[in-house]
This record gives structure tokens, sequence and C-alpha cells, in this order.
């Protein structure tokens, strides 16, 4: 027999919302903007008069200096038309738009998968790794970008130089100068004894080192940006879940899986999830 006066299931009975993004109308559930957004709660949760925004194409809520195609991709991650499973090129999420919106509407969950999907896809440029990080709060890709500087064989380009900041260059040179200084030693120390005393005449010896010379490039790497990795940190900690490890930019399954595609990225930003925690 049924019910004369249903009622409405509290979990799945969804309010629709209309965005206008330059000059396309998107009608999508509230659920997620008004659940999952801190901005889009908070605007939710004002008085309206009428007409209400966003109840129709007439009166849609214009979001103004975003483009269609970061908001679709956004919309891609909060509400998927295809199993995750069934992902191909064109229906998966540009996770650069979902990474870009999701932090400028705090929404942080969404905002953490962003990272963690980008983390096999982050370009192969030092410097563009540096750049995202530092646009997007997430220490661990600058530090990868860095110690990729560090240890390649070329020296930074001057194209690299005025991309990154003169003073962020010194540095790189600095620790450049110090591993090359201990590889010279550590060659040195294999040769003949006039090699020894050519290498002490030149000034390469370990008390001319900044860094003691049982340090990786990982450690020396975070000594040398330790005020700068500080403040990124606690940038990204206003950004993150409480449940996240806080903006490592290592996926959450591969810190909990150790798998070995990944542990190589892993080792650079390992230090950067308990600093964080500290920090919260």
């Amino acid at each position: 027999m049924s019910s004369k006066n249903p009622k409405r299931n509290e979990n799945y009975f969804w309010d629709t919302v209309t965005f206008l993004v330059e000059q396309s109308l998107f009608r999508v559930p509230r659920y997620h903007f008004e659940k999952n957004s801190e901005v889009f709660g908070d605007m939710f949760s004002l008085p309206q008069g009428e007409p209400i925004e966003g109840n129709d194409e007439q009166h849609p809520i214009k979001l103004e200096g975003v483009e269609a195609h970061d908001f679709e991709h956004l919309l891609r991650a909060l509400y998927p038309r295809n199993p995750p499973s069934l992902y191909s090129s064109k229906s998966e999420p540009d996770w650069r738009s979902v990474l870009k919106l999701s932090t400028l509407w705090r929404f942080l969950e969404f905002r953490q998968q962003a990272i963690d999907k980008l983390y096999l896809q982050l370009p192969e440029e030092a410097h563009e790794k540096i750049t995202l990080g530092h646009q997007y709060h997430v220490c661990g890709w600058i530090k990868h970008g860095y110690i990729q500087l560090v240890e390649r064989p070329q020296v930074l380009s001057m194209e690299e130089v005025e991309k990154l900041g003169y003073p962020t260059a010194v540095h790189i040179f600095r620790l450049r100068e110090h591993f090359t200084r201990k590889k010279y030693r550590s060659q040195s120390s294999t040769t003949v004894r006039p090699t020894l005393q050519r290498t002490r005449a030149s000034g390469i010896t370990a008390e001319n080192s900044i860094y003691p010379s049982a340090w990786t490039v990982e450690r020396a790497v975070e000594e040398e940006f330790k005020v700068e990795f500080e403040k990124v940190r606690k940038e990204g900690a206003l950004f993150s879940p409480r449940w996240a490890p806080l903006n490592t930019g290592v996926p959450r399954a591969s810190l909990a899986s150790g798998s070995s595609h990944t542990k190589s990225r892993v080792r650079t930003v390992a230090d950067d999830s308990e600093s964080n925690y500290s920090d919260s």
C-alpha cells in the first residue's frame, strides 16, 4: 500500500542550481557546492531575496573571471558522468582546472584529490614544478623541483634564473657547488697523492663545505630552503582536509603502499608530511 504523504529522502533529494560562466549555462545539483565548498556554503547560508539567484535560467549565478573550460572540468570531478573505471581521455577531468577552482572556492577534499591525480602528471621542467607548487601551496612539488635542479648535469639557463628569481638561483648554485666539491673530493681520494695535493691547494676541502659531507641532496635542499618551505607548508595547511597529510604532493595511496614506481618521489617529500602535522 503506497503512502499518501511520501517523504523526501534526506540523502538523495537534491536541489539544483544554475550558473552562468562566460556564455554557457550550467545546471547541476547544489549538493557539493553547498556541502563541500566553504565559499559557496557560506553564500547559500545567507538570506536570499526574490528572485533567488541560481533558481532558473533567467536568474543564474554569474561566475565572473572564470573560464567555462575550467568550470566544466570541475563539474566532471564533482559529478562524474562515467564510473572512474570507464574514464577516457575525453571524460577524465583536467586536474589542473580542478585544482585551480577547488583552491579558489575551497573544495578542500576535491583539491586534495586533484593534487593526488597530478602527482604523476607533473611537468618534466623543474621550474614548472616549482611554479605550480608556489601557486597552489604544495611544498613537495617545490622541493622536488629544487632537487632536480641541483642533481642534473646542466647548469641553470638565464631563462630559468629569471623565472626562479636571483635569490633562489643563488641558493641552487650554492648547493650545486657543494655537491660538485663533494664529488671531486670523493674522486680525488682514489687517485695518486699529487692529485690530492692539488685538491688541497685549490681549497676543495671538507672544512670549506657549507653542509656535512654525509648529507644527501634532499636534506641539504630542505636546510637551504627551510624558511621558504615553512612558509609554503603553513599556507598549504590552510587548504588541507583534516584527514589528509597536508599537501606533501604525494598521493595518499602511495604513502600507504610504498609502491616501487613512487619510491623515489616519496623519499623527496617524506619529511613534508611530518612537518605539516606539526604545523597543524
